[in-house]
This record gives structure tokens, C-alpha cells and sequence, in this order.
């Protein structure tokens, strides 16, 4: 009697340790399938990204650092685009001979000799120039990208009241510079970018 209860007790636990052995096995073979682990992944990537969307939304940091470069980089671009036309722009319109606009001074002094057709060119100069330059903020600005096309246009427009105390021009050509060539084109580049990136 005792020795068939022992025999029992034995086949018993065989198989207890049989069953165990499968299911550890049955586990393993679930923590290591690979649809397991891509679908973990794929959750954890969902939620970095949730978190992270909302400390973006929730830090107004990175918007305003954003909008700072958009405002130096519309800067840096309207004056680069200003400059190049300045330059270029004796070999497109000849100017008489002997005058010297390399110089404030030499500008000044050969302004009589000048023609309507001379001053096209730095005209335009500071009408693209500020196109450019508003253009480039409006895409490059995180938000209130209207706004910072029009600091923009304000920025180059107070250069260009500068220089026209600076720069003996005619009254004709700082009018029309004045009213033409500064928020009107700031306008003009919220109306191209909003084509380009819809939304403000």
C-alpha cells in the first residue's frame, strides 16, 4: 500500500514538472515572437510621440526661439537680396561717367547727374529685398507668421527712412520708395506664403 502511494506521489510530480516545463516553454516562445515585440515597439513609438507633440504644445520655447530666427533669417536674406541688386545694378544701367556710388560722399555728390532710369534698380532693391526677406520669416516663423512679415517690412522701412535723411535723393524717388517698396511688399509675401503654407 505504502509503496504503490509512492509510486503515485512519483507519476504525479513527473507530470507536474512536465507541465511546467511546457508552459515556461509556451511562455518563452510568447515573449520572444517577433509580432510581440514589433507591437510593443509600435506602442512605445506612439506614445513618445504623443508626449512629445504635447510638451511642444504645452513649452512655448521652441515657437519662440523658431519666430527669433525666422525674424534674423528674414533680415539676413532681405539684405543679402538688396545688396546683389545694388550691385548689380551699374551693369545694368550704366551710370555717367565719373560718378562714384560706392560711397555715401561720392553718391551725394553725383546725384544730379542721375536720371529717373538710375534709380529703377535701387528701387527694386529695396522692394524685393523686403519681399525676400518677409517672405523667408512668414515660412520660416512657427506662428503669428503675418506678424513677423510685417516686422519685417517695418525693419527694412526704417533703413530706408535712414537713408533717405543719409542720401540726398530726389523728393519723387523717397516717396515712392517710402510708400511702395516696404509694407507693401511685407503684404505681398504674407499673400505668396500663404499660398505656399496655408494657415497662420
Amino acid at each position: 500500500m505504502r509503496r504503490g502511494l509512492e509510486e503515485l506521489q512519483e507519476v504525479t510530480t513527473a507530470a507536474n514538472v512536465r507541465q511546467a516545463n511546457a508552459l515556461d516553454d509556451n511562455d518563452a516562445e510568447h515573449l520572444i515572437a517577433p509580432e510581440r515585440w514589433t507591437a510593443c515597439f509600435g506602442n512605445l513609438s506612439v506614445r513618445l510621440q504623443s508626449e512629445a507633440q504635447r510638451l511642444t504644445q504645452e513649452d512655448p520655447m521652441p515657437n519662440l526661439l523658431r519666430n527669433v530666427l525666422a525674424v534674423i533669417a528674414g533680415l539676413v536674406i532681405g539684405g543679402g537680396v538688396n545688396m546683389a541688386l545694388i550691385t548689380l545694378g551699374p551693369s545694368l544701367i550704366p551710370l555717367p561717367a565719373g560718378v562714384d556710388v560706392t560711397t555715401a560722399e561720392g553718391l551725394s555728390k553725383a546725384m544730379h547727374l542721375l536720371e529717373p532710369r538710375h534709380f529703377v534698380m535701387p528701387f527694386l532693391a529695396h522692394a524685393l529685398g523686403t519681399l525676400a526677406g518677409a517672405l523667408a520669416a512668414y515660412l520660416i516663423a512657427a506662428t503669428s507668421r503675418v506678424k513677423i512679415a510685417y516686422v519685417i517690412g517695418a525693419l527694412f522701412l526704417c533703413g530706408g527712412v535712414a537713408a533717405s535723411f543719409m542720401i540726398p535723393a530726389p523728393a519723387w524717388f523717397i516717396a515712392l520708395d517710402l510708400l511702395a517698396a516696404y509694407l507693401p511688399m511685407a503684404w505681398l509675401s504674407t499673400q505668396i506664403g500663404n499660398r505656399l503654407k496655408p494657415g497662420d
